[in-house]
């Protein structure tokens, strides 16, 4: 199958290329094409006519979306409207990647699927919108909410180790709860789930979850550092955006129809030995 493959040189894209290798891919980025253009996403896609898109681009930076609002409905809305405009007119299979963030974090328990939303952030209020665009404008597609997501890039794990090696003390918040989420791992359930009929909205995260602190304190162990971390309330840091105290998303949809998420414990084990070990 050929498939375009945006936000190619990202933590997912990276490892879509592996999962997907042995399909025709047709990488895009910024540098290739500006998604936020649509005669470019047009004129570029009309020449390589790829049979489904997976679109893994976006401006996820959660802080910088408060400074940059309509930098960040342009990629995320208009970018993403752009693509179904594409994906629609040709007939072409869309899946788009989304976030936990699209929660308020209010709910007691794992989120599914169907809770009602309600996004705190101007990065969650546009990733919404862009959920929203897929699903009113195509009726074949895919909607991949994940969250807490590492790989290679920048990340929780890789901003945990560097402090580690600079700090013999780190406070990290405890009332934050989610579910780490491998690159890899998400890699591999997309590309088997784009590769079915089962189409609708998915939560894609490892399995079980933890607090960032929790967190935090698996990577400290993993690579055998001497930093001691301490738990701490949101409070004490100051940011612009609004986190969710609890993005625990629910995966027992995407486990019945076979695909199957490993403990989030494991998985960064193995991304710390594969990387940094």
């Amino acid at each position: 199958m050929r498939i375009a493959v945006t936000g190619y040189k990202g933590q997912l894209g990276l490892e879509l290329q592996n999962t997907l290798k042995k399909h025709e891919l047709v990488l895009i980025d910024k540098d290739t094409c500006d998604i936020t253009q649509k005669d470019q996403v047009s004129s570029f896609l009309n020449k390589s006519s790829p049979e489904a898109i997976i679109h893994a681009a976006a401006y996820t930076d959660v802080d910088g979306c408060e400074k940059n609002p309509e930098l960040a409905k342009a990629v995320n809305v208009e970018g993403t409207r752009n693509l179904v405009e594409y994906a629609k007119e040709n007939k072409v299979l869309l899946l788009y990647i989304s976030t936990d963030y699209v929660f308020d974090g209010a709910k007691k328990g794992e989120y599914k699927e169907d809770d009602p939303t309600n996004p705190i952030s101007i990065y969650s209020k546009t990733k919404l919108e862009g959920e929203v665009v897929v699903h009113n404008c195509l009726e074949k597609y895919f909607i991949a909410r994940t969250a807490w997501l590492y790989g290679q890039g920048n990340n929780f794990v890789n901003k945990i180790m560097g402090l580690s090696k600079k700090n013999k003390l780190l406070k990290v918040v405890n009332d934050q709860f989610g579910s780490p989420t491998y690159a890899k791992d998400l890699a591999e359930a997309v590309s088997k789930l784009i590769f079915t009929d089962d189409y609708g909205l998915y939560h894609i995260v490892n399995s079980n979850n933890c607090s960032r602190y929790e967190f935090a304190n698996e990577i400290i162990n993993l690579t055998k550092s001497d930093t001691r971390v301490i738990p701490v309330p949101s409070s004490e840091f100051k940011i612009l955006a609004t986190r969710p105290a609890n993005s625990i998303l629910d995966i027992s949809k995407l486990q019945s129809k076979g695909i199957y998420m490993r403990d989030w414990k494991e998985a960064l084990k193995e991304y710390i030995e594969t990387y940094f070990l």
